[in-house]
């Protein structure tokens, strides 16, 4: 019978090995105490100082002539002139008499020399005309260049503020102020132009052949270089660079 009894077995505890209890202590530590400091700071200084220059001193002084100092004979011959005169000067203003004549710089003298004075040298004022087209007379004018006898100026109409591609069109007008119908569109006021070379695109610059004064040259906004023969007598002949 005493195999079919129950058998009492000792108990053993194993605790897990991986699990360990943490053991604690406390502690106290101080640090240093933390210092403060307050500064003030300041930016420089700065005045406002007026100060005023001198002022300008207009002096005018009025002069005159002491009338009894002058003789009487004189006084009344300047008095009897004096319309006469007026009258002729007021008729010289308005004549075109001298229109004709050259009034560049270093014009040559009565003797055949050179002019010593170029404030005395004769100038000309004359009123142009268009290029005859309502596109190209309201485009501005962009280059001037006189030919090297000073007898043709040329004139390149184009804009130089594009934003993109020029797509209108451009010319190049030369004026002959010594021909003959020059001086005949004088008389009316207006001088149209001798020829007009019509661009594809805008010219913003011309210039005349230093010694030739029938070549003309050209340059184009789309950075074509054209080269005319303006010729008097002559169909203006050109040639263009390739782009």
């Amino acid at each position: 019978l005493s195999m079919f009894s129950d058998e009492s077995q000792a108990v053993i505890d194993c605790p897990s090995a991986w699990r360990v209890e943490v053991k604690t202590k406390d502690r106290e530590t101080e640090t240093p105490a933390i210092t403060r400091y307050q500064r003030g700071l300041q930016t420089t200084r700065r005045k406002e100082v007026e100060c005023q220059t001198d002022s300008f001193m207009y002096v005018q002084e009025e002069l005159s002539v002491d009338s009894s100092e002058l003789d009487p004979e004189v006084i009344k011959a300047l008095r009897r002139l004096e319309p006469l005169m007026c009258r002729e000067l007021e008729r010289a203003s308005r004549s075109t008499a001298f229109s004709a004549l050259s009034g560049r710089y270093g014009a040559r003298g009565p003797g055949g020399g050179a002019g010593t004075n170029s404030d005395t040298a004769p100038l000309r004022l004359s009123v142009v005309a268009g290029a005859g087209s309502p596109e190209l007379d309201s485009m501005p004018v962009a280059a001037l260049s006189w030919s090297a006898t000073g007898a043709f100026v040329a004139a390149a109409l184009g804009r130089s503020d594009h934003q993109d591609w020029c797509l209108h069109r451009g010319a190049v007008c030369v004026w002959n102020a010594s021909s003959a119908r020059g001086q005949q569109d004088r008389q009316q006021q207006q001088q149209k132009p001798h020829a007009v070379l019509e661009t594809s695109s805008c010219v913003t610059s011309v210039q005349y052949h230093p010694s030739n004064a029938s070549l003309l040259a050209g340059g184009s906004f789309t950075g074509e270089l054209l080269v005319w023969n303006v010729s008097v007598g002559r169909r203006p002949s050109s040639c263009l660079s390739a782009r």
